[in-house]
């Protein structure tokens, strides 16, 4: 078979080994790192290392990838995190990138890993990424669906088609829409009392995101319906990155008698995505212990406009 030779003489192969040689692995402690995902540098206290991998080129990052590590021998990119894995500039040298980065993990004694890969709109490259540890022997451990609203012009579009009629009926019932940085906390246990009443099992850990807010407060934003004095829903929003809205936790009282409580939050969450003038906006997944929500599913595919599958991978070395 003949190769592929450049003008210069070179082979496609010798190219591409060329672009890999010029890349070199570094790995720093991910301790307050900044990043637009901020939670690559959110500290996890005493509970264990956590360290950045760095892919350089001519000493500019090409790539990232953040892990702790358990007293199990075990490297997770993130625990605690609605995702982890790895961020990448370019496809050059990617294979190579995760291989160096397994040769130092294996260094240092870890015996296996988890990556929550980070979906699209966070990384571009997600399928390609995916593709990749498939063929490096990675297995599936688990697969969760996120619903997304993408493209600006669509963000205030569906803003537009709902705030007419949603904000007529909360003024009918004397409802109120606010939304806001977080000041207090006191909401957080009205939402586990609804979810509760409801049979929805508790997947966040309420000091953790206290600490996180804390620490990142302009990230977090409250989104609340009153009734007079009374609340009746609630959700936190967190900007994930600069581009991006993420809708992580929400609740509202089914006891109430408005029935349109879940869309007035979603409409409080497209106002502040068009404020915030993200790019899309991430509902999350609808899923609870591997069983599909369909009914959550279907509502939240009135407003979304495209999906993507959050993947984590395991490997055992």
């Amino acid at each position: 078979m003949n190769q592929i030779t450049s003008a210069y003489g070179m082979t496609l192969k010798n190219f591409n080994d060329c672009i890999v040689s010029e890349l070199e692995l570094q790995i720093v402690p991910a301790l307050n790192t900044k990043r637009d995902y901020f939670l690559q540098g959110y500290s996890l206290g005493d509970e264990s290392p956590h360290e950045e991998y760095r892919w350089i080129k001519n000493g500019k990052i090409r790539g990232v990838i953040a892990f702790s590590f358990d007293q199990n021998e075990k490297a997770v990119s993130l625990p605690f995190c609605p995702f982890g894995g790895f961020f990448i500039e370019s496809f050059f040298g990617f294979d190579q990138f995760i291989k160096d980065v397994e040769t130092a993990l294996k260094s240092r004694g870890i015996r296996s890993v988890q990556i929550m890969q980070a979906p699209f709109p966070y990384e571009s490259k997600a399928d390609l990424i995916n593709n990749i540890f498939f063929k490096n022997g990675y297995q599936i451990h688990s697969i969760h669906t996120h619903q997304i609203l993408f493209g600006r012009k669509e963000i205030k579009k569906v803003f537009r088609d709902q705030a007419d009629r949603l904000l007529k009926k909360a003024g009918e019932n004397q409802l109120k829409l606010h939304y806001g940085k977080i000041l207090n906390f006191s909401f957080l246990q009205e939402i586990e009392l609804w979810n509760s009443q409801k049979g929805y099992p508790m997947t966040w850990d309420a000091n953790r995101l206290i600490d996180q807010v804390s620490l990142f407060p302009e990230r977090y934003f409250q989104i609340s319906i009153t009734s007079g004095e009374v609340s009746l829903a609630h959700a936190v929003a967190v900007k994930l990155t600069s581009y991006t809205v993420y809708y992580f936790l929400s609740a509202f009282d089914s006891k109430s008698q408005f029935k349109n409580l879940g869309e007035l939050l979603v409409l409080g969450l497209l106002k502040l995505a068009k404020d915030e003038k993200v790019d899309s906006v991430d509902f999350g997944s609808s899923e609870s212990e591997g069983h599909i929500n369909d009914s959550l599913m279907f509502f939240k595919s009135r407003f979304s406009n495209d999906i993507s599958n959050k993947i984590t991978w395991e490997k055992t070395f």
